[in-house]
């Protein structure tokens, strides 16, 4: 009988020894894949507005030739909510969808990007701000160069990271049959993406709801501090108010020295 428990309780720490590791494989390899595809998918975002740029400096900022270059971002980019030819004095002079035509002359030149667009004559991604369309998105510019390489103005590409992250997701959940659990934050502590919509937009450092799980909260400064690792932490489960024990690594992801924290989780027990 004493053998026979001994024997099982082997094979039980062999079964433990080796299912842990390979649960972290796992991770790792949906970790690779899904930083692999939305970084990929910034890419995308970027060459467009790239391409928009060389348009531009051929057709002008206005007029019928311009409105077809962005008209043509705006299909390739289909998370765009808009797109603009912004001039070099910071204002957006042509801009697609129609909807947003009433936007045409706004001087968005103050905004922090922009200012760093400006100065540097390089391509910019910005932080989740608040627009003068009045949501709360990323921008991404390209600068217009004309003759002898000088700056006459950008192109604009706004969007909002969760949609373009749940994208990516919903595409990942259709090729392995379960979406992974995901949250993405920016450097200040944003979430610019969680599964639970209601979350999204909450300052991890700051929001009250955080507040009772400082766990998570040291490890939210862990993530930002470092651009890739693993940790542990304690938080409601999804559509729940019981806390469960969670695993998670990360990863970075950006454009243009602007930086996103992807955050994949498990539950443990």
């Amino acid at each position: 009988m004493r053998r026979t428990i001994m024997l099982a309780a082997l094979c039980l720490i062999a079964f433990s020894a080796t299912t842990a590791p390979a649960q972290d494989d796992q991770a790792a390899a949906q970790m690779t894949v899904l930083r692999e595809q939305v970084q990929a998918r910034l890419d995308h975002l970027d060459r467009g507005v790239a391409r928009a740029a060389q348009g531009l400096a051929q057709a002008g900022l206005t007029g019928p030739a311009a409105r077809q270059v962005l008209h043509e971002l705006l299909l390739a980019c289909p998370e765009a909510i808009d797109v603009a030819a912004v001039d070099s004095a910071g204002r957006m002079v042509t801009m697609e969808p129609a909807a947003y035509r009433h936007l045409e002359g706004t001087d968005i030149s103050r905004q922090e990007h922009m200012a760093r667009l400006l100065a540097t004559r390089g391509p910019v991604m910005s932080q989740v701000f608040r627009t003068v369309e009045k949501v709360d998105a990323v921008d991404l510019e390209q600068p217009v160069l004309g003759p002898e390489g000088r700056m006459v103005g950008s192109v604009s590409l706004l969007y909002r990271p969760d949609a373009l992250l749940a994208e990516v997701i919903k595409g990942l959940a259709a090729g392995q049959g379960q979406a992974p659990e995901v949250w993405a934050m920016d450097l200040e502590g944003r979430i610019i993406y969680d599964q639970d919509p209601q979350e999204v937009d909450r300052n991890l450092f700051s929001d009250p709801l955080y507040q009772d799980y400082p766990e998570l909260v040291a490890l939210g400064r862990r993530i930002q501090a470092q651009g890739a690792g693993q940790g542990g932490y304690s938080f409601l489960a999804q559509g729940s108010d019981k806390a469960v024990n969670k695993q998670c690594l990360w990863d970075s992801i950006g454009l243009h020295g602007t930086w996103w924290r992807l955050v994949l989780t498990r539950v443990v027990r």
